[in-house]
């Protein structure tokens, strides 16, 4: 079985089919419902059988959450609900209630933005004792927010009333039945997510860039079993340091180690308008390519409206002498950031754009680049 909320898909239907698999991936981890702080209680050890377990961290300020979906082994224990421990390598030390995933999810509250509004202007009207932040969509136009405290009724009437929202609705699972195996039944659980100091036993987690989050819990068989997951993200994305790796990353792909590059040709409004899709921040083209070294040109409109806005290349021959580079968008995922650019060398025949995807990861103190997959051929 597998879960989406439909800010997911809106990301595949933006990227093309070259980044289906990355929300595939994302969706996996899936929605999960939330728990209210007051029924927090610590207990020394983790209860109930899963049969897997999963995490998502998404780190926004003060406003992030960290979601554990699993499933559990019978109907009685989903029913009961099944408590798990999260530690960090910080030293935070919590518990997370597990519940019964079906149907609606009354904790979690999907929401779409009016026309030109991105879901993180809602962070100035938010409680973080009540409401938090659990994904953006690929544009920023769709949200995820869970009701970490409070009456969900309450909070779903609050966010309708505010007038950048155009459309607030209870997340709904949605279900596909695996085939083979013993069945499971889903449950998920959240806390509330801060990048600080560890404050064990508080009911939120701490959990600073660079450090690793385990959750801890009971298997089918009774055993003790865990999942870790790597927390290498920040609450933005820092465009002025992801453009420089990009384009280091595909000059590498075009051209090796071997030989100056031809001069670069950059789409600098397309990397602006990404991070405003990943952060609800809006940067300016020039502080884009602020950490470029000299040599470079900006391309605009129109010459650069020629070569974007579709995987299917059109006539980029204007462009061609030099590296030409684009995204087509930028998108935010539990632990990292994924960006998609598109490219051409001077020798790549007319009409044709190389397409790959990018991560972007915060260790050891900066930013790292990795690319995954091959470019797209011509």
């Amino acid at each position: 079985m597998v879960w989406m909320h439909p800010a997911s898909w809106g990301r595949a239907l933006k990227l093309g089919g070259a980044a289906v698999a990355l929300v595939l991936a994302a969706c996996a981890e899936g929605p999960v419902q939330s728990q209210q702080p007051e029924d927090f209680v610590r207990a020394p050890q983790a209860s109930g059988l899963l049969a897997s377990a999963s995490v998502r961290a998404f780190p926004y300020h003060a406003l992030g959450a960290f979601d554990v979906s699993a499933y559990a082994v019978d109907s009685a224990t989903a029913a009961a609900g099944v408590r798990v421990r999260v530690r960090t390598s910080g030293g935070d030390d919590e518990h997370v209630d597990l519940f019964r995933m079906a149907g609606t999810l009354p904790r979690q509250i999907l929401v779409t933005m009016r026309e030109g509004r991105h879901v993180a202007e809602l962070r100035g009207r938010m409680d973080p004792s009540q409401l938090r932040f659990g994904s953006f969509g690929v544009t920023g136009e769709n949200g995820l927010l869970h009701v970490v405290g409070g009456d969900p009724a309450a909070a779903l009437a609050r966010v309708r009333g505010w007038p950048e929202v155009r459309l607030a609705s209870p997340n709904a699972l949605v279900g596909m039945a695996s085939v083979g195996g013993p069945r499971t039944w889903p449950v998920g659980g959240a806390l509330p997510l801060d990048e600080a100091a560890p404050a064990p036993g508080n009911g939120t987690l701490e959990l600073r860039p660079g450090e690793t989050a385990t959750v801890e819990y009971r298997a089918a068989g009774g055993e003790a079993a865990a999942v870790e997951r790597a927390y290498d993200s920040r609450s933005e994305p820092d465009i002025r340091a992801f453009v420089p790796l990009l384009v280091r990353a595909v000059e590498g792909t075009l051209y090796g180690d071997s030989a100056a590059p031809p001069p670069l040709l950059i789409d600098a409004a397309s990397f602006a308008r990404a991070s405003w899709n990943a952060s609800g921040r809006q940067a300016t083209a020039s502080e884009t390519v602020a950490g470029l070294p000299a040599g470079y040109t900006v391309v605009a409109a129109p010459r650069a409206e020629r070569c974007r806005q579709s995987v299917v290349p059109r006539d980029c021959s204007d462009v061609a002498a030099g590296t030409f580079i684009y995204t087509t968008g930028m998108f935010r995922t539990a632990v990292h950031y994924e960006m998609v650019a598109n490219f051409r060398s001077p020798a790549t025949p007319r009409g044709c754009l190389h397409q790959q995807s990018f991560r972007f990861s915060w260790s050891g103190g900066a930013w790292r680049v990795e690319s995954f997959g091959t470019p797209s051929p011509c």
